[in-house]
């Protein structure tokens, strides 16, 4: 049995797409079709039924892959795990993380990771939303928030604080709201809002409270949020540790400071259907050390 198709078929299920499966493997996606084929030339059986649009195991596939991915992923924790024993971790890491954390916070910790281990090699792509980690082809992920997907595990590496900020300027305009019910009437700049509308779940001193902002301006970019700001748009919730000294400085302060956004954490995120290779383990224990040298929240 050649284990390189049946390693290429156990991909194609797993990600339900012979173009994602060859783009894990590295290999030409005619290349992954034909060893399928050939596998299912082997076995004298269908594996895979194949349409125009999608792709399905058959009776035969499913078997098949329930007990051949397994067996894969034993050898390759035991390939991996050998790997450990190399001098340096070594190979690409593909790494998705929110654009105004990642361009913020990343650069001087992506410079010395890569300082340290000087075989690693590093892409990073900045995104607004929550990439398919297995699907496109990440190793790896950095997220706000709680995990949905029980098929991915979460390092916690800090706790966020999110607040109401605006400007001095816009508050001696517009007056400076001492209750969540006074934000009712100002110009509120929304973070994800649909349709002028955005449900939150908030801290506050009287416990947890989910209110309903509403505003005119809704934007995915935190920064984008806060250059508005400083230009005395509104009040919006923003990550503290966007606000810098010079923004404060400049006349940005908090509103409601007792009053923050609930469940701001921020994760490392990767498959928990296999073992991570050497140089992807190298990067989390890493994030774990530098993270965990910080202030727990910021």
């Amino acid at each position: 049995m050649d284990l390189d198709r049946l390693a290429s078929f156990v991909w194609v299920i797993e990600t339900s797409s012979f173009t994602q499966a060859a783009k894990r493997l590295g290999l030409p996606k005619s290349t992954v079709s034909r060893r399928v084929a050939a596998l299912e030339d082997d076995l004298g059986v269908r594996l895979i039924q194949r349409s125009t649009r999608k792709l399905a195991p058959t009776e035969a596939g499913e078997a098949l892959y329930q007990r051949a991915a397994p067996a894969l992923l034993t050898l390759e924790s035991a390939l991996r795990d050998a790997e450990l024993f190399g001098d340096r971790p070594r190979g690409l890491i593909r790494i998705s993380a929110p654009l105004d954390f990642g361009t913020s916070q990343l650069p001087a910790l992506v410079q010395e990771f890569l300082e340290r281990y000087h075989e690693a090699e590093l892409s990073l792509e900045f995104h607004d939303r929550y990439v398919d980690l297995i699907g496109e082809g990440f190793d790896l992920a950095l997220r706000f928030g709680s995990l949905e997907d029980s098929n991915l595990i979460a390092r916690r590496l800090v706790a966020i604080e999110i607040g109401f900020f605006a400007s001095r300027q816009y508050l001696r305009e517009h007056g400076t709201p001492q209750t969540l019910d006074d934000l009712e009437g100002h110009q509120l700049i929304l973070f994800r809002g649909s349709r002028g509308i955005a449900n939150v779940n908030l801290d506050t001193p009287e416990g947890d409270k989910s209110v309903e902002l509403r505003g005119r301006l809704s934007v995915t970019s935190y920064g984008f949020m806060r250059k508005m700001l400083k230009a005395h748009a509104g009040i919006g919730l923003c990550p503290r540790f966007l606000v810098t000294e010079e923004d404060i400085t400049g006349g940005l302060i908090r509103v409601l400071p007792d009053v923050k956004l609930r469940g701001g954490d921020f994760q490392l995120v990767y498959p928990s259907s296999r073992n991570l290779s050497a140089n992807t383990r190298a990067f989390v224990d890493f994030m774990i050390e530098k993270f965990g040298a910080m202030s727990p929240r910021f």
